[in-house]
């Protein structure tokens, strides 16, 4: 029978800690640590969605971050619980999300017009087992803006079970990743929902993680070696602006539609490329397609 062992030698200010073969760790804690910091934009976009879905503030928060066996995962989830079985696509197997059948019958209960309060423990009419799949509509977009940092996603429902051991995608005894998030509705239900990635899913990207983490990690001493290599990953909005126009108060009261406003901006002129409040770029509009562009002339100087 397999049990847990220690080294047999130890040097002054060594710490030993016990080794299971069971149930081997396989993921570092800067692997868990890094999961949690990409996973803080799955945090802000679920709750940025359900919070339009259902015309209330909905806020979620980091509860726990563990590694643990996916049976052991099984075995935690009340019966019956909403269990998503999504396709990330371009990463092997699956990801396993979780949540609660009392928090998801009483955003049924909001959507319907209801105050959201929590429901009892039971299962799911049709009408609302069709109402929580389109309400897994912004939990799943939400995954591919969490994990673009280390692999571009198209995730995809394969499946919704509502009886946790009905979901087989994973082998019993493979180590698996879970974040846990804590759920509450503004005057509403609360409850927990829960992000399962099994280790063959996310090993492809583990390297890269560990990259970012080092990074993220790095002394403040470092200065712009630090910032440096996280500046071409940053989204940076961009504007392009035409020359202002004064017009009298009167004539902006009885404008309509098919009026033309004389701008300062000549035609010849570029226009200008705004970041942050400053003018940084000159270009010229046109289209592409159907769609207006910009062709870049220049940078702007001081």
């Amino acid at each position: 029978m397999a049990r847990a062992v220690t080294s047999a030698v130890r040097s002054p200010g060594t710490l030993i800690e016990p080794f299971d073969f069971r149930r081997p760790s396989k993921f570092s804690r800067e692997h868990m640590r890094g999961f949690e910091a990409v996973h803080e934009v799955f945090a802000r976009r679920v709750s940025s969605g359900l919070s339009h879905r259902l015309r209330t503030v909905v806020t979620v928060s980091h509860f726990s971050t563990d590694q643990i066996t996916y049976e052991d995962f099984q075995r935690s989830m009340p019966t019956p619980s909403v269990v998503a079985t999504i396709d990330p696509k371009t990463l092997p197997g699956v990801v396993i999300f979780e949540m609660s059948l009392q928090l998801a019958l009483a955003f049924v209960d909001r959507v319907l017009g209801g105050a959201g309060d929590t429901a009892p423990q039971r299962g799911p009419t049709e009408i609302e087992a069709g109402l929580i799949r389109q309400l897994m509509g912004p939990i799943v977009d939400a995954f591919e803006e969490t994990l673009e940092p280390v692999k571009a996603v198209e995730p995809e429902v394969e499946s919704i079970e509502f009886n946790p051991r009905l979901v087989q995608a994973i082998q019993p005894n493979d180590m698996v990743l879970l974040l846990t998030y804590s759920v509450a509705m503004n005057g509403g239900a609360e409850g927990l929902v829960s992000i399962c990635y099994p280790f063959d899913t996310i090993e492809p990207v583990l390297d890269r993680l560990d990259r970012k983490v080092r990074i993220q990690g790095a002394s403040a001493d470092d200065g712009a070696a630090t910032i440096e290599p996280l500046v071409p990953e940053v989204m940076v909005p961009v504007s392009f602006q035409l020359r202002s126009a004064l017009i009298p108060a009167g004539e902006l009261a009885v404008l309509a539609p098919g009026d033309v406003i004389k701008t300062d901006h000549r035609v010849d002129e570029p226009a200008v490329g705004v970041v942050g409040g400053d003018e940084v770029l000159l270009g010229r509009l046109g289209r592409n397609g159907r769609r207006l562009a910009v062709q870049i002339s220049s940078w702007r100087t001081p």
